[in-house]
């Protein structure tokens, strides 16, 4: 749930970011360290004391005997440090929903969601609007000493002038940041409001930047104090969350966001808290790509790339006889592959395509080459497939005809995983023509396996090895999912470098070309594990 941004060492567009030592001359709150050190600035002093006092005004709590508000000092833009030693599970900060900027609450109790923006959607709309609104207003905002001490820029990609973004082509972003600029473009179109304030699109565009990189799902969607000041951490120490679901919190009282600590955390240590587990979307939302210890990124547990569906068939055509019709031939199976897992629709809000989807260490290699082999075999093994999947008993679950193409219709959500991993195993075992004995203990072993959301494919296709469907299928399956994990690396090609940056802002295209060569290498090792667990038949 935490969120916010890794603040920049400079004002937009960005500059390199500020070393500690380069931040010495910056104090951290107006307590004593250890050591010499220098006063905050004038303007920073006066934020900060500002914004203290509007905490207090406005209901917040924070632990002033353990917890330092801070600008500097190591810390990227602004942050927390620990004033002394803090324990597991205690209690930092308590936030009041009249804190929160764009809380969805009429000043008596929380209202229900339903906003345009809900986190899960990729909308800004309503909170970025109100955040020009008080920017407009200038100081006689009431919001002032809080938004004082946000810098109004941030830099998420769909900042970016349009020819730096085309530097992101062949990454999961470029169909991504492609919706994004279509939707940015048709609300600033439609909102009256907007066009009041005479709103330009790269205002629009900067001020979703804001609040998408300092959003927190509470209350609808709003900017809440310290849950969007932490900066990210490797090992983060900080959660946020909220004392009871919006839906039912009565008086202003009643309902709180709270901070809690969820380690121990050292004096001087900075208080951190986690954004997201991908680097593609914290480049999205945050406009930045993390570096630990030294090394120019590290892979995290979301990291993945999508193969498109579209490229699995292209590719499949030098594997198929040229009497196929691939497109009316592809489409009868669509619906089942999506279904039993080896295919899905884009986790990105508005990218409309379905993808294989691959992940570090070789993870989905198993549900690409189970893929490759629905997508190869001709069309009297499906029509098996197909009558096999409606001779199952399947709860809660319809497998019907439609217009000649299979469609499976849910009735049972609570179903679904056991089904559909009943329904994959039932498709692996048809192929291997077993008797309906050894049909319903591979099915038993799929729904065991699956618990958790867990993938059975890794698990199917070492049934398939016990019990072989036609050697020569099932190695085209392996050399179509190489192929296509070889086409999809070429489209990273070729990399950026700082000496393409644009003249006009060398600073800014030298930062680009960072991130994007980033992006592009963190996919590239992705896809090289995967080569390598299907070139070692280790698939995962």
């Amino acid at each position: 749930h935490g969120c916010g941004w890794l603040r920049p060492g400079g004002p937009w567009p960005m500059t390199k970011r500020k070393s500690p030592s380069d931040e010495r001359d910056v104090g951290c709150d107006e307590v004593a360290q250890e050591g010499s050190r220098t006063t905050l600035t004038q303007s920073r002093r006066q934020r900060l004391v500002a914004f203290k006092q509007w905490l207090r005004a406005t209901g917040c709590w924070w632990d002033q005997e353990c917890v330092d508000i801070c600008t500097g000092s190591g810390i990227a833009g602004w942050g927390c440090l620990a004033r002394s030693a803090i324990k597991k599970n205690q209690v930092l900060f308590t936030i009041p929903p009249a804190a929160c900027f764009g809380a969805v609450w009429d000043g008596a109790k929380c209202l229900d969601g339903g906003t345009d923006d809900e986190m899960g959607v990729d909308s800004q709309e309503r909170v970025a609007t109100m955040l020009l609104q008080e920017y407009t207003a200038g100081p006689s905002s009431k919001w002032g000493a809080k938004l004082g001490i946000l810098d109004f820029k941030a830099p998420c990609p769909w900042t970016w002038p349009e020819e730096y973004q085309k530097l992101l082509d062949g990454t999961e972003l470029e169909p991504v940041l492609k919706a994004k600029a279509k939707r940015l473009a048709e609300e600033l179109c439609n909102s009256s409001k907007l066009q009041e304030l005479g709103t330009t699109f790269q205002d629009y565009a900067e001020a979703c930047a804001v609040v998408a990189s300092h959003a927190n799902p509470w209350y609808g969607t709003c900017l809440c104090p310290f849950n969007d000041l932490l900066n990210m951490g490797s090992y983060a120490n900080v959660f946020f969350d909220q004392e009871q679901a919006f839906t039912q919190c009565g008086s202003e009282g009643d309902t709180a966001v709270v901070g809690r600590a969820i380690r121990n955390i050292a004096k001087g240590e900075e208080l951190t808290q986690e954004y997201c587990e991908s680097n593609s979307e914290l480049l999205y939302r945050y406009g930045f790509i993390p570096k630990f210890g030294g090394m120019p990124f590290m892979l995290m547990d979301e990291d993945a790339v999508g193969l498109p569906h579209p490229l699995l068939v292209e590719v499949a055509r030098t594997f198929l006889p040229t009497s196929c019709t691939l497109e009316t031939f592809q489409q009868r199976r669509l619906e089942a592959l999506k279904f039993v897992g080896l295919i899905g629709d884009s986790t990105w809000e508005g990218v409309d395509r379905v993808t294989a989807e691959l992940q570090k260490d070789g993870v989905g290699t198993a549900r690409l080459v189970g893929a490759c082999l629905f997508i190869l075999i001709e069309d009297h093994l499906w029509e098996l497939c197909e009558n096999a999947l409606q001779d199952m008993d399947m709860i809660g679950v319809e497998a019907v005809r439609e217009n000649g193409a299979f469609r499976i219709r849910h009735s049972d959500e609570d179903a679904d995983s056991v089904e559909a991993d009943r329904a994959a195993a039932t498709l692996i075992c048809t192929l291997m023509q077993l008797p309906p004995g050894k049909v319903n203990g591979i099915q038993a072993r799929a729904v065991k396996e699956g618990r958790g959301d867990k993938d059975v494919w890794p698990m199917l296709l070492s049934v398939e090895a016990q019990f072989p469907i036609h050697p020569n299928l099932m190695n085209r399956a392996k050399r179509l999912a190489r192929e296509v994990v070889q086409r999809r690396k070429s489209m990273l090609s070729p990399r950026c470098d700082a000496a393409t940056a644009s003249e006009r802002d060398h600073a800014l295209g030298a930062m680009v070309c960072e991130l994007a060569s980033t992006m592009k290498s963190i996919e590239t090792a992705i896809l090289d594990s995967c080569l390598h667990a299907l070139s070692n038949n280790r698939l995962a």
